[in-house]
């Protein structure tokens, strides 16, 4: 999963001129397959908000939304 091993939500946060913050985290491996959990608060206009999780869905994130 590229999601793991690029800097998705670099990249995503430049494109989308959205900011994450990161608020809780946590990562390993499933056998030998590295996996992670992260919650994070995004900032920015609504529009690019949309766009910016639409962007990591692409990417192979699992987003779930809780506002």
């Amino acid at each position: 999963n590229a999601a793991m091993t690029q800097p998705i939500f670099t990249q995503v946060a430049r494109d989308c001129a959205v900011d994450f913050l990161i608020l809780n985290g946590r990562f390993g491996k499933i056998k030998s397959t590295p996996c992670g959990q992260l919650t994070v608060s995004v900032q920015g206009s609504a529009e690019n908000t949309r766009t910016a999780l639409h962007r990591l869905v692409e990417a192979g994130v699992v987003v779930e939304e809780n506002f």
